[in-house]
């Protein structure tokens, strides 16, 4: 009786076992990356504005610090130029307001804000850094590049990315004469945080053509004299992604 009830056990052990070690299948893991650069059709321009003195651009030996233009007019100027450019109101916001002390020496605060305009005429940028009054202009930068199709091309993007590590998959395999099973698990690695290139990265700069000097901006090319946004000399969207993919080894 023991002997049967040893057996019985033992044949149990064993099919657990074989059950364990079926469960345990061999699999290949492997990254694959793909990238791709994408020109911009559209420019975030971050533009600082703050109320002056009226004489704080004047030559006068002792200037007039008792009054100060209004930020709501050197608001409405700029807009009323920008508009006057073809650039509609609903592509200007405001993205920061605050206030500081201009002149110790005055007892008074000035006001500041940052517009963000959204240019989709890149010719618009050679008039927003050559025709707007600099008077209260502090600061134009660009702020983001950005592509209205930027979601179907990161789509691309990743589809390669998988398929390269397809192939890295079967290549590497083949060297052992093995063959490529099926799809165990997919992780996507997002490198946009870490690319400098990426629209999200913050990296702040003038196409080539352009050098500031103080408050004026000079022009040393002739590219931006066309009417396309097609290979502006503006920096480009890059776009890298990787893909960990694990396959079932057959």
């Amino acid at each position: 009786m023991i002997t049967k009830h040893f057996l019985l056990s033992s044949i149990v052990l064993l099919l657990i076992v074989s059950a364990c070690n079926n469960s345990e299948k061999r699999t290949i893991t492997v990254i694959g990356s793909s990238e791709m650069d994408i020109e911009p059709d559209e420019i975030i321009m971050a533009v600082g504005v703050r109320e002056y003195w009226k004489d704080e651009y004047t030559n006068k030996r002792h200037p007039n610090y008792n009054e100060k233009i209004p930020i709501t007019e050197i608001e409405d100027t700029l807009i009323n130029k920008l508009v006057s450019f073809g650039i509609d109101t609903s592509d200007i916001s405001i993205s920061r307001l605050d206030n500081y002390w201009r002149y110790w020496y005055v007892h008074t605060i000035l006001i500041q804000k940052q517009l963000n305009i959204t240019v989709k005429n890149f010719e618009n940028i050679d008039k927003i850094i050559t025709e707007i009054n600099f008077k209260g202009i502090e600061s134009i930068r660009i702020q983001e590049y950005k592509n209205t199709e930027l979601t179907e091309y990161r789509k691309t993007v990743k589809i390669k990315a998988l398929n390269v590590a397809k192939e890295k998959a079967k290549y590497l395999l083949e060297a052992y004469n093995e063959e490529i099973g099926e799809v165990v698990t997919i992780v996507e690695i997002n490198n946009d945080a870490f690319n400098p290139n990426s629209p999200y990265y913050p990296y702040y700069s003038y196409y080539s053509g352009y050098q500031q000097t103080g408050s004026n901006y000079m022009s040393n090319s002739n590219d931006m004299s066309n009417n396309s946004n097609e290979s502006s000399g503006f920096k480009k969207i890059n776009l890298r992604y990787e893909m960990e993919v694990t396959f079932q080894i057959k």
